[in-house]
């Protein structure tokens, strides 16, 4: 025997929306085998004036439109059977086709209300992606280009690209793999130059403590341009925007400034205290140099994936000096002192 509660509970599930498949399927199940029931047939009415108040959410309507047709042919079957017969006609013909008409309706009405929305121009959302110490980035862009994003920097894009370019916004240092697009330039904006390229891979430095900004090609063709000219770079070409404002050129295997973005360090007859710099990006680190002579030594180091104690281990062989390295903090000593 049927459990009036639990057809109720169907009913009320259904009313709000957040009936199961297989619960429906059960509900509706019943309504076929005991049309002619009271109360059945009375919480079937009820539900139907809620649900013209109420329409089914958009994930249940192909499901409710295939369950009332179900009920629908159901009710006009017995409806012929009674009527052939010559007694009362049956009502749950009526019904049901109405709440099925109901439903197409609401279906229609929603598909058209969906493609007025999926028309209207999505709004253009800024993204900010960040870097702090000791942390690399890939950012992928919605054109396809990716963005290897080193520590203490920031790139801030579009959700989407529109008005004839490709538009980004860098701070500190990235390395950019550009989806090529003709039709699309890409333009790195930094705080003192402007790079343009339309599918091509370089490197950009620029951090605001330092005083110079750098681009390096190592795919393609770049374009940089400051307030007064434009440099066209090409492979191992090197831009950089001093801090006497000027544009320079100059050609350089650039595998040593790109070396970050696979996490390793390539530096040549590099100043120590150049060098520190990129350490304490790189392990989240202060570095402290107790004696200024130690500034200015000059360092040739290749290394990938190693840790810092490794890394200063090696520096101070080469560079003759001791270290010390107490939680963040590092010192960099004479021998001796």
């Amino acid at each position: 025997m049927r459990n009036r509660t639990n057809i109720s509970e169907l009913f009320e599930k259904l009313k709000y929306n957040n009936i199961t498949k297989e619960e429906l399927n059960i509900l509706f199940d019943n309504i076929e085998r005991d049309e002619a029931d009271p109360e059945l047939r009375s919480l079937f009415y009820q539900h139907w004036r809620l649900l013209s108040e109420a329409p089914p959410n958009q994930q249940e309507l192909p499901l409710y439109k295939k369950q009332f047709s179900k009920v629908l042919k159901k009710a006009r079957e017995k409806e012929l059977k009674v009527q052939s017969t010559r007694k009362r006609p049956f009502k749950w013909y009526s019904a049901a086709a109405a709440i099925l008409i109901f439903i197409l309706a609401y279906s229609l009405f929603y598909i058209n209300s969906k493609e007025q929305v999926e028309n209207q121009p999505e709004p253009i959302v800024w993204v900010e992606k960040q870097t702090g110490r000791g942390q690399i980035l890939t950012v992928s862009l919605s054109d396809g280009s990716k963005i290897r994003l080193n520590a203490e920097s920031s790139i801030q894009f579009p959700n989407k690209f529109t008005d004839g370019k490709r538009e980004v916004i860098l701070e500190g240092e990235g390395f950019f793999e550009v989806a090529e697009n003709p039709q699309l330039p890409f333009v790195v904006v930094t705080p003192k130059i402007n790079t343009t390229v339309l599918g091509t891979s370089f490197n950009i430095r620029s951090y605001p403590e330092e005083s110079t900004v750098q681009v390096a090609v190592k795919s393609g063709k770049v374009a940089v341009s400051d307030k007064a000219s434009e440099l066209i770079l090409t492979p191992n070409q090197i831009a950089t925007y001093d801090s006497r404002n000027r544009l320079l050129k100059q050609e350089e295997d650039i595998e040593s400034l790109i070396a970050w973005k696979d996490g390793g360090f390539i530096f040549d007859q590099k100043p120590l205290k150049d060098i520190i710099k990129h350490l304490e990006r790189r392990y989240d680190v202060d570095i402290t140099i107790n004696d200024p002579a130690l500034k200015h030594i000059r360092i040739t180091l290749k290394q990938k994936g190693q840790s810092l104690s490794t890394v200063l281990n090696i520096l101070s062989k080469s560079g003759g000096f001791d270290y010390e390295i107490k939680g963040k903090d590092v010192l960099l000593k004479s021998r001796g002192l």
